[in-house]
């Protein structure tokens, strides 16, 4: 990214950070790395109360951001990759509109057959974010930018005066009619994403489906680190690839009841029951990236795997589970905020494909469970 921001996130802050599937490339799983700690696999938190209201909670954020937000990954529809060009070219550009022949056509009441453009500026200071500038091609062009009506800079005329432009910083909400535009810029590519929020209004709105909240499935463990991160090329969605360091991984024992299949009876807390005479699970090797992508606290990991409800009970392209700062030296893994990525529910989004090597041997009945509605392809 040239040092700049610009990310693919899964969603906002707060509910899933993007962004992002479906043949997996196998990544051999590595060997310890020298000088990596050993100690005894993380068992289930003891204190779970807090960790699985907060789980609750954070269940209905993301059902609440589904359905309302303008950037809803139920809502989009399109994609559109600015062309990159040679230093010395112009800003890379797209007209929005109604007409047949735009970049970038949105069919739909309020919007004019050339509405408005977008063209991809750098960064305005160092490390700040890219911008774009957008530029108002119709006096009577209806625009939203930021969740307010952009005035016009003339009363209506046959044109708008020249000079009729905003520029923004990426990943500022653009609306027309009832489309929203999300622009950003992604290994020093402009990106949009088109969003039609029809799709999620009255009936048409699916919301997420969820295993039942599990407090077994939360654990406290240290990072095994290792001594130097390693580089990693990451399969994607649509084909491409997302760049990563693999920073090392945790040890935990899943519960008995992951060894079970669905159909086992039910215990009080919601997770399948395991058999009397069921094998506990052995530890399980959990690996834990750093997307090198995005700009995010060194400390900030993440987990992309699948497991054996993969395809069946969960999306067949497997799960993500983002993981804060540690505290006391410990991460917290709670498995029932585990997430689909972006592209379980379109094929807009880029999303990175779980490596091999994070395909655990147990049944994760906890987290976000497949959709039940039809992805929009």
């Amino acid at each position: 990214m040239s040092g700049h921001r610009g990310r693919d996130r899964r969603a906002p802050a707060g509910v899933a950070a993007a962004g992002t599937m479906l043949a997996a490339g196998t990544l051999a799983a590595l060997a310890v790395g020298a000088g990596a700690a050993t100690t005894a696999p993380a068992v289930a938190a003891g204190a779970a109360t807090g960790a699985v209201r907060t789980a609750a909670d954070e269940r209905r954020d993301r059902d609440a951001y589904f359905r309302d937000n303008p950037w809803s990954p139920l809502r989009a529809f399109a994609r559109y990759d600015f062309a990159t060009g040679a230093p010395g070219d112009p800003e890379p550009s797209v007209v929005i509109g109604s007409a047949p022949d735009v970049g970038v056509r949105l069919d739909g009441p309020g919007v004019l057959p050339r509405h408005m453009r977008l063209t991809v500026l750098p960064p305005g200071k160092g490390n700040g974010p890219w911008r774009f500038r957008i530029e108002r091609l119709a006096a009577g062009a209806a625009i939203r930018i930021g969740g307010e009506d952009w005035p016009a800079a003339a009363p209506a005329a046959a044109d708008p005066l020249p000079g009729d432009m905003r520029v923004v910083d990426e990943d500022t909400v653009v609306e027309a009619g009832p489309f929203a535009l999300r622009p950003y810029v992604q290994s020093d590519t402009g990106i949009l994403i088109e969003f039609d929020r029809r799709r999620t209004e009255g009936s048409a709105f699916v919301p997420p489906a969820w295993f039942p909240v599990d407090p077994a499935w939360v654990f406290r463990a240290p990072l095994q680190r290792y001594k130097e991160p390693e580089a990693m090329s990451i399969l994607t969605s649509l084909g491409r690839r997302k760049e990563y360091l693999r920073v090392g991984w945790f040890e935990i024992t899943p519960p008995p009841a992951a060894a079970t299949s669905p159909g086992a009876a039910a215990t009080s807390s919601g997770a399948a029951g395991a058999p009397a005479d069921a094998p506990r699970p052995v530890p399980v090797r959990v690996y834990a990236y750093r997307a090198t992508f995005v700009a995010q606290a060194e400390e900030s990991l993440s987990i992309l795997f699948t497991d054996q409800t993969t395809g069946a009970e969960s999306y067949a392209a497997g799960r993500y589970l983002d993981l804060g700062p540690p505290q006391d030296g410990l991460y917290t893994l709670d498995f029932n905020r585990a997430y689909n990525p972006l592209c379980a529910y379109t094929h807009v989004y880029n999303c990175p494909i779980p490596p091999q090597e994070n395909a655990l041997p147990v049944a994760v009945r906890a987290g976000e469970r497949s959709w039940p509605g039809r992805p929009h392809h």
